[in-house]
């Protein structure tokens, strides 16, 4: 074979470095979470000191190595590639609507984001039980409940309900004072950019002699135009604020 023993010895070691940074990483992720971020900000409140802190991450450690070793026994037949999707498919039910909707949308609250989070990993890990591949061939029952073995486009689309309701029904005074900040915020990146020349990608008329368009900051920029500049890039000088959008003129 091309190579020999040295070639496959020294895969071998590549292979093994990989997987055991790979776990090394995930295992003090993991613990660091459940010790940090659950014990001390959400169990003590904030008055957790180093030391028990530290504690609860060498247990958490422990406890995390047990459940994998469980894991890798019950699923050792399994494709890897299977398994990889799930990963997938429980990280986009669980992270993916929070991130999404943080970034793009100004009406998310913390109410929304935490609730959003757990109906999906709830809903991910719940559905992928259910389906096919665990309730009939790991659990050994007859039938599966849920009919598909990627839970994704059902648990995700829950998260992103779920997301939304729980925000727009949020009355609570956080989230009004959360609101007020972050209007005040956008106006203090609007004043900001006038008197500055930005590039301004230009999307869709406003009316037959204005045009709509995104500078840098995804902010939207209306100047006087016509259906011509759409889909092009022109440098603009901002000239003022109007409620939530920048106005300019073609520099």
């Amino acid at each position: 074979a091309v190579g020999g023993n040295l070639l496959l010895g020294f895969l071998s070691a590549v292979a093994f470095a990989t997987i055991l940074a790979v776990v090394a990483g995930l295992a003090l992720a993991g613990a660091s979470a459940i010790s940090h971020d659950i014990y001390s900000r959400v169990i003590m409140k904030g008055k957790a000191n180093e030391a028990t802190e530290l504690k609860v991450s060498k247990y958490a450690t422990i406890g995390l190595g047990i459940v994998a070793i469980l894991l890798g026994m019950a699923f050792e037949k399994m494709n890897i590639a299977f398994m990889v999707a799930l990963a997938f498919g429980v990280a986009a039910s669980a992270n993916f609507p929070v991130l999404i909707l943080s970034m793009y949308w100004k009406g998310l609250t913390t109410r929304g984001a935490l609730w959003g989070g757990i109906a999906g990993l709830v809903s991910s890990v719940g559905l992928v039980i259910l389906s096919p591949t665990v309730w009939v061939k790991i659990l050994g029952n007859k039938a599966a409940i849920f009919p598909y073995d990627h839970p994704a486009i059902v648990s995700m689309s829950l998260a992103f309900f779920v997301t939304w309701l729980l925000s727009v029904t949020d009355k609570s005074e956080r989230a009004a004072r959360l609101a007020k900040v972050d209007e005040e915020l956008h106006q203090q990146m609007l004043q900001s950019t006038v008197g500055k020349v930005e590039e301004v990608l230009f999307e869709q008329p406003v009316d037959d002699a204005h045009m709509e368009g995104l500078c840098g900051p995804y902010l939207r920029v209306v100047v006087p135009g016509t259906a011509e500049l759409a889909n092009t890039i022109a440098k603009v000088k901002i000239t003022g604020v109007k409620e939530d959008f920048l106005l300019g003129e073609l520099n």
